[in-house]
């Protein structure tokens, strides 16, 4: 890991961050800790040497048909992660790896300073395009309720400050 990688997983000592990427692996169905292993669709797969590669079609809700290769407890697509994997020199598709690869895309759409601060409704606001199962997220895709991300902030320990 590089130093960029570095400062993103100091991050990880934030309880706000914490509960905001358990709200996210909960929303994209990966809450366990099998969900650092789970390939779209709910299969496993076995080792965390690199991303699975493995890819699956789906028809979304406008009814057209899309390869994916989302993966891990983020669902990280094959092309995403070797851009996230290159840039923060990443050893692995480990759930460490994944947990900053995840931040880095949070902090792309700056949304680390919100979610520190407990503004969640303005970070998912942020967030929402890159993970489809948040509210508002315009993929064509099922999407969850605010009310549904902001119980699972919260039961992970999330702070939300008006």
């Amino acid at each position: 890991m590089n130093t960029r990688a570095t400062e993103l997983q100091a991050y990880l000592q934030n309880k706000n961050i914490i509960a905001f990427l358990q709200m996210l692996r909960h929303s994209e169905g990966t809450p366990t800790p099998d969900g650092y292993r789970m390939l779209f669709g709910g299969k496993l797969f076995d080792s965390y040497a690199a991303h699975p590669q493995i890819f699956f079609s789906y028809t979304n809700k406008a009814g057209i048909t899309i390869k994916t290769s989302a993966a891990g407890a983020y669902q990280l697509t094959y092309t995403v992660w070797n851009v996230l994997k290159e840039r923060l020199d990443l050893p692995d598709f480990s759930p460490q790896s994944q947990d900053v690869a995840a931040l880095e895309l949070i902090a792309e759409k700056q949304a680390l300073p919100l979610i520190t601060a407990g503004k969640f409704p303005e970070a998912v606001a942020l967030v929402r395009q890159v993970w489809a199962s948040l509210p508002g997220s315009g993929n064509n895709q099922p999407e969850h309720s605010i009310a549904d991300v902001e119980q699972w902030y919260k039961d992970a320990g999330g702070v939300i400050y008006s």
